[in-house]
């Protein structure tokens, strides 16, 4: 197995520095929340008018900045990118992935990976679950549940004409977008 030496002190670097505009990201983002907050009871308990454009002015100042801390990530994240490319720009592909390690795989198919931070952003959350990648069967006959919901999609479709979405929200709730469109095609009525 061919041995890939690069060094990757930069780019670890570089990414040590996104972890902490990542936290300040955040950081910046939760001051920005409670603003608001505070901003909202103030207004609501009918505070002086001066003490009000105050908070409106801590709000438009922490807007501001969490702006900036913004564009300093993506200035990261491009940062990144650009010393990627220019660590690989010039190898050979097939060099690459002989160098690969069979110990660990490299990518788990088919799973999507959804992450998310909780209300105060101290806690990242992640979800791992089955995902449907290439999938390209299709059975034309439809099951009773199936032409059950089609029924129900219809009727409720015709309950109320001018909400389209509403039904069909539920139907893709019970079956994949694609389906649902193949059963509310296959149930729709002759009348």
């Amino acid at each position: 197995m061919a041995v890939l030496k690069l060094d990757l002190a930069a780019i670890q670097g570089a990414r040590d520095g996104l972890a902490r505009q990542r936290d300040t990201e955040r950081q910046a983002a939760v001051t920005l929340k409670q603003a608001r907050v505070r901003l909202d009871e103030l207004t609501q308990s009918g505070a002086h008018p001066r003490e009000v454009s105050q908070q409106q002015a801590t709000v438009a100042a922490l807007r501001d900045s969490a702006r900036e801390t913004l564009l300093g990530t993506r200035a990261q994240i491009k940062g990144i990118a650009d010393l990627s490319q220019r660590l690989l720009g010039r190898r050979d592909p097939a060099a690459m992935v002989s160098a690969l390690g069979s110990q660990q795989p490299v990518m788990l198919l088919p799973v999507a990976v959804q992450t998310r931070y909780n209300d105060d952003a101290s806690l990242l959350m992640v979800r791992i679950y089955p995902d449907a990648i290439h999938t390209f069967g299709h059975e034309p006959g439809l099951s009773e549940a199936e032409v059950a919901e089609g029924k129900r999609y219809w009727a409720e479709r015709f309950a109320s004409p001018q909400d389209a979405d509403s039904a069909w929200t539920q139907i893709v709730r019970v079956y994949a977008p694609a389906r649902s469109a193949w059963i509310v095609r296959s149930t729709t009525p002759v009348n």
